[in-house]
């Protein structure tokens, strides 16, 4: 900021788009214009907006230099998290407490795993699947056929055919493994794609309000 916006850019208009209170008293400043929801609540220099509105209640929360009362006051006794109360607009800059799922996996979540992969491509999945188990038998029911003679055949008809058998079976089982490790891979790029796109939209109190670590997870 010290270095490039005030420095290096000093003699350009400079648009800085930011969250940090402290910057706003800052001399080099000419005009602030307030966002919230997407919408502009205040337009004007700090001296103006500083005395009305929702920028007044964010100044009253936070210090000259960034930081909030509760920590610039150390000596001050501190309250619980659970019974701090902030209202109006300070209340982006507190943390939420992260909420976790307990129990078994609901069914709208496999529901939309299931959307995610596509009905006709579980329904080729579960066919292979199908085929590789009834393959595994296969090859014990022919060998039946075979010690009882029921065709009528040469050996070699009866081999030719059980050694067939077995590739078959092989087959199957590659593609159906194959195809399923396919799927989910499409299925999991497109849940990543989903979330990824969903957290790039979101406003910017989420951020705040949310440690990096966990967006992260």
């Amino acid at each position: 900021f010290e270095n490039l916006v005030c420095g290096e850019l000093q003699h350009s208009m400079r648009i800085v788009v930011s969250s940090q209170v402290h910057m706003l008293d800052d001399p080099r400043v000419d005009r602030i214009i307030f966002v919230k929801d997407g919408c502009i609540v205040g337009d004007g220099t700090y001296a103006e907006l500083s005395q009305t509105g929702e920028l007044k209640q964010l100044l009253q929360f936070a210090s000259p230099s960034g930081e909030r009362e509760s920590e610039v006051k150390a000596k001050a006794p501190v309250a619980p998290a659970q019974e701090v109360k902030i209202s109006g607009t300070a209340a982006s800059r507190v943390t939420v407490d992260e909420r976790k799922e307990e129990g078994s996996i609901k069914f709208s979540t496999l529901m939309n795993y299931l959307r995610a992969v596509g009905l006709p491509k579980v329904c080729v999945s579960l066919v292979l699947i199908w085929l590789y188990n009834w393959s595994e038998y296969a090859p014990d029911l022919w060998l039946s056929v075979w010690q009882d003679d029921l065709l009528e055949e040469e050996h070699d008809f009866y081999l030719g055919l059980w050694v067939g058998v077995i590739c078959t079976g092989l087959s199957f089982m590659y593609a159906s493994r194959i195809y399923a490790t396919f799927i989910t891979a499409q299925a999991a790029t497109s849940i990543h794609n989903a979330v990824l796109s969903s957290i790039l939209q979101c406003p910017m109190i989420f951020f705040e309000q949310t440690p990096s670590g966990r967006i992260m997870n």
